[in-house]
């Protein structure tokens, strides 16, 4: 069949054609690959948290590893005892020295009871104790021990001489403490002290007042 077309006018056409079809055959695919878009990244599935890089920012790092402690070493033979000094004697207190008075015979004086002790009564102007008035004193003391116990001595004068009674009451509270610590109560329990004339006109003016007194005094 004839074509209905001249040849001058197929001509262009068909060598367009074939051009076209060199280019493509030409064509360098890795030039292609350059020229194209890159490729999307895709996008996690679930919590943002859970994607490996959100967990690499969001890591703290590691604590360092503890110190390991060295044990003690200890000594399977235990250390020698140091040789102590022998101790430094103390000079201690002498133990006191008591004069113990005589009992006389033939002094006037006596005995009695009173509330929560024994008062001795002398005679005027005297500080001597006859033996029954030893005895009665040293009775209270075992009775009393350990104490404490107190003594008020007293003896008879006048305001014009306060000096002279109150040495014979010391003269006399002295004894009477001299026998008391002989007969067993320490010296630090007796508590003596010498008056003046009393002037209590209900008891004798010359005495000592021995009293108990409670064992928190002491």
């Amino acid at each position: 069949m004839r074509s209905k077309h001249p040849l001058w006018l197929i001509l262009p056409a068909l060598l367009v054609a074939s051009n076209a079809l060199r280019a493509q055959v030409t064509i360098n695919p890795d030039a292609l690959k350059q020229i194209a878009p890159p490729a999307a990244t895709p996008v996690p599935r679930g919590p943002a948290s859970h994607h490996p890089a959100h967990r690499t920012a969001a890591a703290k790092p590691a604590a360092p590893p503890p110190a390991k402690v060295k044990a003690p070493t200890v000594a399977l033979i235990p250390p020698e005892i140091a040789n102590l000094p022998p101790p430094v004697a103390v000079a201690t207190r002498a133990p006191e020295k008591i004069i113990l008075p005589p009992a006389v015979a033939g002094a006037i004086g006596d005995t009695s009871a009173i509330k929560n002790g024994l008062r001795l009564r002398f005679g005027a102007g005297s500080s001597d104790m006859n033996a029954a008035m030893e005895q009665s004193l040293r009775d209270f003391a075992r009775r009393a021990a350990p104490g404490p116990v107190s003594l008020d001595a007293y003896a008879s004068g006048n305001d014009s001489d306060p000096s002279t009674p109150r040495r014979l009451s010391l003269a006399r509270v002295l004894a009477a403490r001299a026998i008391l610590i002989d007969a067993g109560i320490a010296s630090t329990d007796i508590y003596p002290r010498a008056h003046a004339p009393s002037t209590d006109t209900a008891a004798p003016p010359d005495r000592i007042d021995i009293v108990i007194l409670p064992a928190s005094h002491s």
